[in-house]
């Protein structure tokens, strides 16, 4: 429980000299007049002070308090108000019996007083609420919660709390309750009241599962300076041991940062063979024992621009075994937390927990107007060949280096051209190494034939230059250079026919929707060139032979409706996809001219007619979505690829659901829901099925029970050799305790 987190949410609110955010009395224009109002006012020009009795009323700068009686003294810049005093601002509120400020020291009180703050709906109460100076404050029995402060299902009790700003505070005899049940004591408790980030502990996660037995994993947060902070994870496991992580995270500037993650463990299990290991702590997909005792995963990303516009990227991933992020993968330090960081922080996922050769690179870029270079070196961590010393033929980039030019005149005429270029020495401890130079230039000539035709024509000519330095024969072969002369053209016929249909003008719906209408007709054609002799590092070195002609036709329908969004000055109008629909056929010239059986795309039949394929996405509504792909051949009469989404969503419900069928090689159904049973209980399950296999890949159901303030999730989740009860308690404002199953 976050305890310190609570009480910095008081203090918070007390930092405004005005007792609450938005009430900044201090800070406000001196120059702008002060508004009084009352039943009765009276001014004493002795004194210079207002006195009003009766429904007073001050106002100033989004600043208003009520009173039964208020004054404000104009000589000492000082305020009191007394009976059913209320202050509003900035959407938060304070009340209390008597109010008294002293804008000109920053001291003030607030007795028998209820702060509500807007933005995190805490209600903080207090007998005695107290500013003693500029950064120090002090409450007497207080108490705060998100809940009804009359009737709280939980809140958290102090005799007394003492804040000074920049430094830290104290709490005496802090209790936190569950209705009248105490849940947690402490006579005296020190906590800090930074400003800033702040060191300490966030909040356990407890799990449970068949592979893992109970645990806890407990983090520390550590401030490191302004711009960098770490946390470490310390998660002891009833059957596998004590897991030890760290986490890394800095900015340098808004373009600069990094995120580096590493996690220990030195497991009491381990599938050696021996009895029952193998069963309890094996996975059936090799045939591989898994004696690991030693184990971690080092990973992370580092994005870096210079001024000049020179940027950098990283990325690495070093995984100790071919099973620890299998074993590792839900939790705080478990693979699908620290992927979604990086997605979401760098825009970039790691391999699939699933995958045992990982990537790892270096990546340099500098762009221009219409040039540009760059330098990658990509280093693949083959981790079954490394852990049991097997023979690596994993292919390794180090480096490449590319230049490129972006499409422009070609010397001022209506032609145009582009062009790529990249050298690569490639490695392998095992197999063809080598060096491979690659010349790509293109030349397009577009022509419009008036406003709704467009066609483009481009010729690609390719030099591909070999330098072979160990091959995987013996004896080794003695030709070690290699040139490829190729070429390929394409050509493109395109429109695009646009009609907009007024459909209404009432705000908010939809006033018109755009039809777009894309037919296209292409052509690709690169010669069957015999490519066998040289050596194959990648699909640059094996080009298909092509002769296709493809017809695609997609329609699309936007909508504009007048945005509802008050103050949005960006545009007037929000757009949206109602629907997008696309299909496309081809026609393979080459496979319709060979006469030899092993060449078509199957055995028994000659078929240059490529599946229909058709794509449709459909979003009518904010709460239905549909999107569908198939291929159908017209040879077999059936689809060769069928994926088919929805989802709806509305009054509290959730469903989507999902079908994948890859000809015949994977059949896969996915499902989740989230059904509301009432105004506070929910359930939720999902689900993921190989049917090809006829095997489940995930279950998982659970409940939740929400209330005004607090929620709790009581879940479990079945995956193939791993059983797992999860449970998840929600504090409204103070965050989360545990886990859901659907995590």
């Amino acid at each position: 429980m976050r305890l310190g987190a609570a009480l910095w949410a008081l203090l918070l609110v007390l930092h405004a000299p005005a007792f609450g955010q938005g009430l900044d009395l201090a800070n406000m224009d001196p120059s702008e007049p002060w508004n009084i109002t009352a039943d009765k006012l009276e001014y004493d020009n002795v004194t210079n002070t207002y006195r009003g009795s009766g429904n007073v009323l001050i106002w100033r700068s989004g600043y208003r308090m009520e009173a039964d009686e208020a004054g404000f003294d104009r000589n000492n810049n000082s305020l009191w108000a007394v009976g059913n005093v209320t202050v509003k601002g900035g959407g938060d509120v304070v009340t209390g019996d008597r109010v008294f400020m002293d804008l000109a020291t920053e001291t003030g009180l607030v007795e028998n007083g209820t702060l509500f703050i807007q933005a995190t709906h805490f209600f903080i109460r207090g007998d005695r609420i107290e500013k003693l100076g500029t950064q120090s404050y002090r409450v007497e029995d207080a108490s705060l919660t998100t809940c009804d402060p009359d009737d709280p299902d939980w809140v958290i009790k102090a005799s007394q709390v003492k804040v000074t700003v920049g430094g830290y505070g104290t709490a005496k005899n802090l209790v936190f309750k569950t209705r009248k049940l105490p849940l947690f004591y402490s006579p005296f408790l020190v906590f800090p009241a930074k400003t800033e980030r702040q060191t300490g502990l966030l909040p356990p996660q407890v799990s449970q599962s068949s592979r893992h037995g109970w645990g806890v994993n407990q983090p520390l947060y550590m401030v490191m300076n302004e711009s960098a902070d770490m946390t470490l994870y310390a998660n002891p496991m009833e059957k596998r041991g004590v897991q030890a992580g760290a986490e890394l995270r800095y900015a340098i500037n808004p373009k600069s940062k990094g995120y580096f993650f590493g996690s220990f463990l030195q497991d009491d299990t381990r599938d050696d063979g021996l009895g029952n290991n193998s069963d309890d702590w094996g996975y059936d997909n090799d045939t591989y024992l898994r004696p690991n005792q030693d184990r971690y995963w080092l990973v992370g990303k580092h994005d870096h621009q210079w001024e000049n516009g020179l940027r950098l990227r990283l990325d690495a991933d070093y995984v100790s075994d071919q099973d620890y992020l299998r074993d590792f993968k839900d939790g705080y330090t478990g693979y699908s937390a620290i992927n979604r960081q990086f997605s979401k922080d760098f825009g970039r996922d790691l391999d699939d927990y699933d995958e045992t050769i990982r990537k790892n690179s270096l990546y340099l870029q500098k762009g221009w107007d219409r040039y540009s270079v760059n330098a990658e070196t990509k280093w693949y961590d083959n981790v079954i060949a490394r852990r049991f010393d097997e023979p690596n033929t994993t292919l390794q980039t180090l480096p490449y280096l590319g230049f490129s030019g972006a499409r422009q005149s070609f010397f001022g005429s209506f032609l145009a051209w582009q062009f790529d270029t990249g050298y690569s020495h490639f490695y392998r401890e095992e197999g063809i190494s080598g060096n491979r130079i690659d010349l790509n230039p293109r030349i397009i000539a577009p022509y419009d034939f008036g406003r709704f035709l467009n066609m483009e024509t481009s010729v690609g000519l390719r030099e591909t230059l070999y330098n072979v330095t160990t091959w995987d024969e013996e004896p080794a072969r003695d030709d070690r250079s290699f040139s490829r002369e190729m070429y390929d053209v394409k050509s493109e016929l395109s429109s695009e026919l646009v009609r907009v249909f007024t459909v209404g003008s009432g705000s908010g719906g939809i006033e018109k929707i755009r039809h777009a209408f894309s037919p296209t007709l292409s052509y690709v054609y690169a010669p069957d060139e015999d490519q066998e002799k040289y050596p194959l590092f990648d699909y640059v070195d094996r080009l298909q032979a092509q002769n296709q002609v493809t017809f695609s036709m997609a329609n699309s329908f936007l909508a504009r409706s007048k945005t509802t969004v008050a103050g949005n000055d960006s545009s007037p109008y929000e757009y949206q996809k109602l629907c997008w629909f696309e299909i496309a056929a081809s026609y393979d010239i080459n496979e319709a001219n060979e006469e030899n059986s092993s060449e078509w795309t199957k055995p028994n039949r000659r078929q240059p007619f490529s599946p229909i394929s058709a794509r449709l996405e459909l979003d009518p509504a904010s709460w239905f979505g549909l999107e569908s792909t198939v291929k159908w051949s017209p040879y077999d009469g059936s689809f060769v690829y069928n994926s088919q989404g929805i989802r709806f969503n509305g009054r509290g419900h959730e469903f989507s659901a999902e079908y994948i069928n890859a000809n015949d090689s994977s059949e896969t159904v996915l499902g989740k829901a989230l059904i509301r049973l009432g105004e506070n209980w929910s359930a939720y399950g999902g689900m993921e099925r190989d049917l090809d296999a006829g095997e489940r890949v995930r279950n998982y159901t659970g409940v939740i029970y929400e209330a005004a303030c607090w929620s709790v999730d009581i879940g479990y989740s079945d995956e193939p050799g791993e059983q797992r009860y999860a449970f998840q308690v929600t504090l409204a404002g103070l965050g989360n305790i545990g886990r859901s199953a659907a995590q």
